[in-house]
């Protein structure tokens, strides 16, 4: 198990998972935050630790999160960085790839106001499986 039972994003990054969460019609913020995670992920960003934005934001439960998920999550950020999964550094290095990833899903989402939601994250998820092969 991971040493870490909460993520919390950004101050600034709290009133955009909410309006993401409502754009798409997710029901809960935690999936527009698993999504953002992955889409940071996916955006082959390292993260720099010095950069740690403040967590005064929406606090994540991890199993709410992360739901069955978690060590999988977890480990893809570990080995992204080389680090063992207990490493204190994981649930910093996950905290600042959701900051990360809402703000590129909140960017891209103002920069094409009036785009179908679906169509927008199908798009992303497309692009995503394009870069895997």
């Amino acid at each position: 198990m991971s040493i870490f039972t909460h993520i919390r994003t950004s101050e600034k990054n709290h009133s955009k998972v909410v309006e993401l969460t409502r754009k798409f019609g997710f029901g809960a913020e935690n999936v527009a935050a698993r999504i953002a995670l992955a889409t940071s992920l996916a955006s082959g960003k390292d993260m720099d630790l010095i950069k740690l934005q403040n967590s005064a934001g929406k606090q994540y439960r991890t199993t709410v999160l992360f739901g069955k998920h978690m060590e999988t999550y977890v480990s893809m950020v570990a080995v992204k960085y080389g680090l063992h999964r207990t490493n204190k550094d994981v649930a910093k290095l996950i905290k600042m790839h959701v900051d990360d990833g809402i703000e590129m899903m909140y960017v891209s989402l103002q920069e094409s106001p009036n785009a179908d939601p679906f169509h927008h994250l199908a798009e992303k998820i497309e692009l995503g499986l394009n870069h895997t092969h």
